[in-house]
């Protein structure tokens, strides 16, 4: 139940609601503590990890119970267990940081498929157990009555309303494709507006893949209102998307606000500081690749703010320039999105340094 509530919008978001409720005048240490909500995906997986290693040993006892009288153990009830077993081993292994990186596509089908055979097992299992359990008690009641007095049953019913809750959101949008360069693609979404910062997960094959990205409100006075979202060339979909513009895509509906959680909770800290935030942006031509829209929301959001053409400059020292970004602007914190490498490296070097710092989860 656990680990599908870390994995269920609503809660996320409940989450994230209760950590950006701290006010600015509550103590840094708590404030930092607070922004590392979106590392959420530690209780998943270690609730997960738990989990299956006490249904490992439940499944050993009911096995030695059914060994030793199987007149009074059923059949089934062990059966379900061996079922569940390997649907979980099938998870973990398939969720070991080197296959999930080498082979991430099968980890989402394994994962999502593996669960739902997983769920439907443990229903079937509830019910063989409840009847195998009941003849214990004193007037044995039926297996209806013995189940919903179970701990088991009230937990399967969370798990499984978190699960059609997710997918009932399942809605298919259009989408107005445009180009930026043969590098960059900016998809709009018309069907609602939206603050900054926002996550929203699509995909154009639902059962298979889904995909994360930060929201940028429409508000350029280009159309109607609404939200987009740039994509950038970084593996096999988001090429695909850049080659072939799609016209539709799935969302869930709800999103998730894991940059506005730790926007909200720490800024520059000198009241006299006008910029909100210090942007430092270090990309291969970014005008070029990006576009005059791009670059008009960067300068919006911060007027000063430093956009670094690696095309020109080569690579920047990207920790020597964010910490003296954080000196200059007495900043609370640092955010960084990049790439895995870069992103631990920054992290480290605020962190090391005392700062407070956050990079982008990377499927976590």
């Amino acid at each position: 139940m656990v680990t599908l509530l870390f994995r269920q919008e609503n809660f996320v978001n409940l989450a994230y609601e209760i950590a950006v409720a701290c006010p600015h005048s509550a103590p840094l240490w708590l404030r930092r503590r607070l922004a590392k909500v979106f590392h959420y995906g530690g209780a998943h997986s270690g609730a997960g990890v738990a989990a299956v290693v006490w249904y490992i040993m439940y499944t050993a006892v009911t096995t030695k119970d059914y060994i030793a009288d199987p007149s009074k153990w059923g059949l089934a009830n062990v059966v379900t267990s061996y079922i569940l077993v390997t649907m979980f081993i099938f998870i973990l292994a398939a969720a070991h940081p080197v296959l999930r990186r080498r082979y991430h596509d099968y980890f989402e089908a394994v994962h999502r498929y593996s669960g739902w055979v997983a769920l439907a097992t443990f229903w079937m299992h509830s019910i063989f157990s409840a009847n195998q359990y009941r003849v214990f008690e004193m007037g044995p009641p039926s297996v209806g009555r013995y189940l919903i007095s179970t701990p088991n049953f009230w937990t399967l019913c969370i798990s499984t309303s978190c699960s059609i809750l997710s997918w009932g959101r399942l809605r298919r949008h259009d989408v107005y494709p445009e180009v930026l360069s043969s590098h960059a693609i900016r998809l709009h979404f018309k069907y609602r507006d939206m603050d900054p910062f926002y996550g929203l997960k699509v995909s154009n094959r639902p059962l298979l893949e889904w995909h994360a990205f930060a929201t940028i409100p429409d508000d350029d006075g280009s159309g109607p209102k609404g939200f987009s979202f740039v994509v950038s060339n970084a593996g096999d979909w988001t090429r695909e998307c850049i080659a072939n513009p799609p016209k539709k895509l799935c969302s869930r509906k709800l999103l998730s606000w894991p940059l506005a959680a730790v926007s909200v909770l720490a800024s520059p800290s000198s009241t006299q500081m006008s910029r909100l935030a210090v942007f430092f942006w270090s990309t291969p031509s970014p005008l070029v690749t990006y576009g005059d829209k791009i670059m008009a929301a960067v300068k919006k959001a911060d007027p000063d703010a430093w956009i670094w053409d690696t095309r020109k400059d080569g690579r920047p020292d990207m920790v020597a320039i964010t910490y003296q970004l954080v000196v200059e602007a007495q900043a609370e914190a640092v955010y960084i999105i990049s790439n895995p490498k870069l992103t631990r490296r920054v992290v480290y070097g605020m962190e090391s340094r005392g700062i407070a710092a956050y990079g982008a989860i990377f499927d976590s």
